[in-house]
């Protein structure tokens, strides 16, 4: 999309044109009708609705259907004050088939200087305890703290749903006494490559 810029338009807005001075209104070519018509039904395809020439209610439809989506999606949070290198679940949550996982975990970590080691921050599943991603955090304080932030992002693309949880342990060289936060979403109905 492009703000307008043809023959008689004005910083990129359109003008009627005043016939009193003789100046001339806007004119419109096709490249911009185009551009336009063109952000309009990629946004409805792109929702899984077909163009349809006798239904001017696609747009109203796409953002309806876009806006459930968004509603369906659980917040993914949580907060492990302090953890071990045996692990602490941060959260669980429930992701069907073709749902998507997007959140950011964000660790302090305040230990003593010089201290280093991994944070380990995983989804799981939770009834067998499947690694299906994780990150790890390399921690080297070197100062009087740590701050990291990771996005991690999944999709379900097995055939049911799934009951995941968000685990998060450290080696046994480090002492968390800070935070491990995570916040983010599951979809229950995300169209997204894997990230």
């Amino acid at each position: 999309m492009y703000k307008i810029d043809s023959l008689y338009s004005v910083d990129g807005h359109f003008s009627d044109g005043d016939y009193r001075t003789g100046r001339k209104g806007t004119l419109v070519p096709a490249l911009w009708l185009n551009a336009l018509q063109s952000e309009i039904c990629n946004y409805i395809t792109n929702s899984g609705i077909a163009l349809d020439k006798n239904d001017n209610s696609q747009v109203l439809a796409a953002l309806n259907k876009n806006l459930e989506k968004d509603l369906q999606k659980q917040t993914i949070s949580g907060n492990a004050p302090g953890v071990d290198s045996t692990g602490s679940v941060v959260d669980e949550f429930d992701v069907p088939t073709g749902g998507f996982i997007d959140f950011t975990a964000t660790v302090t970590v305040a230990t003593a200087v010089g201290a280093s080691g991994t944070l380990d921050v995983r989804i799981e599943r939770a009834d067998d305890s499947a690694i299906f991603k994780r990150v790890l955090f390399y921690v080297d304080v070197n100062e009087s703290g740590f701050l990291g932030r990771r996005r991690i992002c999944l999709k379900n693309v097995d055939d049911s749903l799934k009951t995941y949880k968000i685990k998060v342990k450290c080696s046994e060289s480090l002492t968390i006494v800070g935070n491990i936060a995570v916040n983010g979403w599951a979809d229950y109905d995300a169209e997204v490559n894997n990230a």
